[in-house]
């Protein structure tokens, strides 16, 4: 059976009330959609959607690199299995990671259509059927939502006295059994940390991630031991040379796998079972994609996670793309029936940039 088509789409979504990262503020998400149809007419999905100020590579340089992609796996064989959709590689060698990640969602979604199983249960036979999300609190909130056990705040946009001042009010204003998430986007110097973190209660924060600038992770040991907190880890594991180097430090208590980021469904497995192996906890986040980049994270999550996730952001758009997106009630987040993704595509507010082969099976 081979790729009979692929087609690729862009999108444009207003965000709602815009979102406020340690990043910047976000008017809007924009990012490409791969599809690919084999000869029985399924079609896999993916998601290409690189966040400004977070992502180095420009929507430009996604959609170029995505193009080629889909126009060399026309014609090949579809794969079989996950290994040999890890073999394909189909992304250019210097395609950044947004684009590959796009790609080898596709061929899985694809692959597990075929096979008739969820892309969870495709990535690992043991995966979950739903998974816990934690609520996501943007920087410029004041005040956490009800009915999450887990609430990720994004710190970092204010003075440290000021941002000191916030996490006292949202502790004082929440249940006591309510952990917080912080997230800094390395935003601090290790003083600026410190000024912070210094004195909140351990109990109620779960861990702070990438608190730290990159010219001073090296004291992210001394910061810990003053401070008393664990940290997370996200754009500091881009580079699997250094996982294991990371994984040792007693500071580490979580990692957090952003497939956008880590460009691929397969290294961020590799990871995950590296941090499994050293107790850390795994954490799997969208980077504010749309329905189909937070359907793949979602399914990654219920193969791969051992805390509740970081899913709940499609709330934030207004538009996820999907016929059927997937929600959270209660806190968590059901997969989707049926194989592969599990989802398809309304088609509105989505413009083809490229087709190539024949009709895609949308």
């Amino acid at each position: 059976m081979r790729i009979a088509a692929a087609r690729l789409r862009r999108y444009a979504i207003p965000m709602r009330d815009g979102f406020a990262t340690a990043a910047g503020k976000h008017a809007r998400r924009e990012g490409r959609i791969v599809e690919l149809a084999d000869e029985a007419g399924r079609t896999g999905l993916g998601e290409a959607a690189p966040l400004p100020g977070l992502s180095a590579e420009s929507l430009d340089e996604t959609e170029a690199a995505a193009a080629q992609g889909c126009e060399a796996l026309v014609g090949r064989a579809r794969a079989a299995d996950l290994a040999a959709v890890r073999a394909a590689r189909p992304a250019p060698p210097a395609a950044p990671p947004p684009p590959r990640g796009a790609l080898e969602t596709a061929l899985s979604d694809l692959a597990a259509r075929a096979a008739g199983l969820p892309l969870a249960r495709y990535l690992a036979q043991d995966a979950a059927r739903a998974v816990p999300c934690n609520a996501v609190l943007p920087a410029d909130a004041s005040t956490c939502p009800p009915g999450f056990d887990v609430v990720k705040v994004k710190v970092g946009a204010l003075d440290p006295p000021a941002e000191r001042q916030r996490l006292e009010a949202l502790l004082a204003e929440t249940p006591s059994t309510v952990r917080l998430r912080l997230d800094a986007n390395r935003a601090w110097t290790p003083q600026q940390a410190l000024a912070v973190l210094s004195g909140l209660p351990a109990d109620r924060i779960e861990y702070v991630e990438e608190p730290l600038a990159e010219a001073h992770l090296g004291e992210l040991d001394e910061v810990h031991r003053r401070c008393g907190l664990l940290f997370a880890l996200d754009e500091t594991l881009a580079d699997p040379r250094r996982w294991a180097e990371w994984l040792r430090r007693e500071a580490v208590g979580a990692v957090v796998l952003k497939p956008t980021l880590l460009g691929r469904l397969s290294p961020a497995l590799a990871l995950a079972a590296a941090a499994r192996a050293g107790n850390k906890q795994v954490v799997v986040t969208s980077t504010l994609e749309a329905g189909v980049g937070v359907t793949a994270c979602l399914h990654l999550a219920a193969a791969v996670a051992t805390a509740p996730c970081g899913l709940d952001t499609l709330r934030f758009l207004d538009d996820d793309l999907l016929a059927d997106a997937p929600t959270v009630a209660d806190g968590v987040m059901a997969l989707p029936g049926g194989p592969g993704l599990g989802v398809a595509l309304h088609g509105r507010g989505l413009e083809t940039v490229a087709e190539f082969g024949g009709e895609t099976h949308a």
